[in-house]
């Protein structure tokens, strides 16, 4: 047999043990995708949720409970980000697996620091004017009243006004309230003007202007009060200059 002949059969060999071998690797790959979408193994069994502040982390859990013993691999992640943003509270959420057969869930809670007062009824704000929880009593928790906004008849989940200077001004706020010392405590954000914003600390109202240099002229308004300036009356910031503390008896 000639040097030609022996060559193509070489080449031919080799073809076909590289045709076997890609077939067998692709039946294997077929074979690992199978058992991964049919074994049970990879069932959802447990869902886990991170990133909670105020909400309870068992009803969200129990929530999510229509998840599990689906496949992890083929569960629709946006019907799991569906059903956790149906709760007011949440603002955003991320879906990730945790081993072969677990979830854990992320969740970015909303900023809630403000309520509506409508006769008994207390109605829980984000800094995004979205309603998110009707109660009787909002004692024990860190919110203040938000004067000169109302609910237009909105229900839980939907936003009561849509207005982005407003919406700025709840989140330039948000921090300073989160961070205010107990005793001197924000109970009142009237943003019935706003270019004239004004709170109330206790007995001493605030007249802000609108909210440039936010936290500077808070701190003004802590020193005096700490400092016993002024314990009742109030403090005119609305404008360029030295502030004006009227103290009342």
């Amino acid at each position: 047999m000639n040097k030609k002949a022996q060559e193509f059969i070489r080449k031919k060999k080799k073809r076909k043990a590289v045709k076997r071998f890609a077939l067998a690797i692709f039946i294997i790959i077929v074979a690992m995708i199978i058992f991964a979408y049919k074994s049970s193994i990879f069932n959802i069994k447990s869902i886990s949720v991170e990133g909670i502040v105020t909400l309870n982390k068992d009803e969200l859990e129990e929530s999510l409970s229509t998840f599990k013993g689906k496949n992890i691999f083929t569960v629709n992640y946006n019907e799991i980000k569906d059903e956790v943003k149906k709760n007011p509270y949440v603002s955003d959420v991320v879906v990730k697996k945790k081993g072969i057969n677990a979830l854990n869930i992320i969740i970015k809670e909303n900023k809630i620091a403000f309520y509506i007062e409508e006769g008994d009824t207390k109605k829980i704000v984000n800094n995004n004017l979205t309603l998110v929880e009707k109660v009787s009593s909002v004692e024990g928790r860190n919110l203040v009243k938000l004067i000169g906004v109302k609910d237009n008849g909105k229900d839980i989940g939907e936003t009561i006004v849509e207005n982005k200077h407003l919406n700025k001004i709840l989140s330039d706020f948000y921090p300073i309230i989160e961070n205010m010392p107990p005793e001197h405590k924000i109970e009142s954000l009237n943003v019935e003007d706003i270019t004239n914003i004004k709170i109330n600390i206790k007995d001493v109202k605030v007249f802000l202007g609108n909210t440039d240099k936010l936290v500077e002229k808070m701190n003004l308004v802590l020193n005096a009060i700490d400092q016993g300036v002024i314990t009742k009356g109030y403090i005119d910031l609305s404008f360029d200059g030295p502030p004006v503390i009227k103290q009342e008896s």
